[in-house]
C-alpha cells in the first residue's frame, strides 16, 4: 500500500511543481525540488501512515532527512506563501484522487 501511495502522491506533487517524477530521488538541494520532496514526506506520513523508513527508502534518503521534513513544514506553511498555495494545491488534488480513495487502496497481508 505505501508504494502505491508514494508513487501516486509523487505525481500529483510533480505535476503541480512542474517536475519529473526522477527529480525527487536525485541528491539535489535545490528548492523547489526539497520543497516537493517535503510535501510527499508530510502528505504520505500524516495523512496515510507511511513510515519515515518507506518515505526514506523511496527517495533514497535516510529516515532522519524525512524527520526533517516532518519537523519544519510548518513553519514552510506559515512563512512561505508560494509553499503554502502549493501544499494546499497539491493536498486538495490528494483529497480527489479516486486511486488515494481509502476503498480503492490495497491492504497489506
Amino acid at each position: 500500500m505505501s508504494k502505491d501511495v508514494l508513487l501516486n502522491v509523487c505525481k500529483i506533487t510533480c505535476s503541480q511543481i512542474g517536475i519529473l517524477p526522477s527529480e525527487l530521488k536525485q541528491r539535489s538541494k535545490v528548492q523547489h525540488i526539497v520543497y516537493a520532496r517535503m510535501i510527499v514526506s508530510v502528505i504520505c506520513s500524516r495523512k496515510f501512515g507511511v513510515t519515515q523508513k518507506a518515505i526514506g527508502i523511496h527517495f533514497n534518503m535516510n529516515q532522519s532527512n524525512i524527520n526533517s521534513y516532518l519537523k519544519k513544514i510548518d513553519a514552510e506553511i506559515r512563512f512561505n506563501a508560494k509553499f503554502r498555495n502549493d501544499y494546499e494545491s497539491i493536498l486538495e488534488r490528494v483529497n480527489k484522487n479516486k486511486a488515494l480513495q481509502k476503498e480503492n487502496l490495497r491492504k497489506p497481508c
